[in-house]
């Protein structure tokens, strides 16, 4: 599990930088697109800490199940979250 937590990490790291724009590595990318890409990069491994979570508290047997709410949750949140911005 600590690998998938820290390919994360490294993810939104990896991310930060190359839209920080003293870099120059990233042009035409808006603040809804950082903020959205930045999601995606944090929500595997929070899934995954979750599971663990519920692994070690709860029952091993539901643990199993959690990672198959990873497309879910994104296609969830992505709905949320370009709701707000439609495109004119």
């Amino acid at each position: 599990m600590a690998n998938i937590v820290f390919l994360g990490v490294m993810n939104l790291i990896l991310w930060i930088y190359i839209n920080n724009p003293k870099h120059n590595l990233a042009e035409g990318i808006t603040k809804g697109d950082k903020k959205y890409f930045a999601f995606r990069a944090v929500t595997v491994p929070l899934v995954f800490i979750f599971m663990a979570d519920i692994y070690l508290t709860v029952n091993k047997e539901y643990a199993v199940w959690i990672p198959l709410t990873i497309p879910i949750v994104m296609r969830i949140f992505k709905k949320l979250y370009f709701k707000k911005a439609v495109p004119v």
